[in-house]
């Protein structure tokens, strides 16, 4: 019942201002109850397998935030708010219909794994080759065409899954520069 989940979220809520961390998997939610947003502390947010639409600008007042999971919803995209939070170094939003990302995806300086695998995402802004942090990108399963300019200036890029898109040779230059680089899947691309 509604009341049965109402009581059970609040338990949540009070147990995540002890712990930073909130988990809401699986209540098949549509969408998120305004009391989340109050917990200014919050450094663990995982809102996977709900039925989440969309994810409300207030994300963006949660400022202590390090990882956001929301895998298995039905994102169409991230608000922008989210790209404030300065301290976030795991951003992962797999299995959604993510289609478009925001332009200032880049201003998330210590971003170092940005999944987003199983989408509908046929770019990535131009900004995400300034997130010098990074070091895990899983954009695998998507449409993408091309990779951004300036992908080579990922200097911290370790693994990049960008298998089963639509990518087509050439990739951009500079590639050669990504001297962490030990995995790069192109498989099942137009190449």
């Amino acid at each position: 019942s509604t009341v049965a989940m109402g009581a059970n979220f609040s338990k949540r809520l009070e147990r995540a201002e002890k712990t930073g961390v909130l988990s809401v998997q699986e209540l098949n939610l549509t969408s998120l109850p305004d009391s989340m947003w109050r917990l200014r502390t919050l450094r663990i947010l995982d809102i996977s397998s709900n039925k989440l639409l969309k994810i409300p600008s207030q994300i963006g007042k949660l400022p202590m935030l390090t990882t956001l999971t929301c895998d298995h919803n039905k994102l169409k995209t991230l608000p922008a708010e989210a790209c404030t939070l300065g301290k976030l170094e795991l951003l992962s939003a797999n299995h959604n219909t993510i289609s478009s990302l925001p332009a200032s995806l880049g201003s998330l300086a210590q971003l170092k794994k940005l999944l987003l695998a199983h989408n509908a995402l046929c770019e990535l802004p131009a900004s995400v080759c300034t997130c010098a942090k990074l070091q895990v990108l899983d954009v695998s399963h998507n449409t993408l065409a091309t990779l951004p300019v300036a992908f080579g200036a990922l200097g911290a890029l370790v693994d990049a899954k960008l298998a089963h898109n639509r990518l087509s040779s050439p990739l951009p230059p500079g590639l050669g520069r990504l001297s962490r680089l030990k995995d790069m899947d192109v498989s099942g691309n137009v190449m």
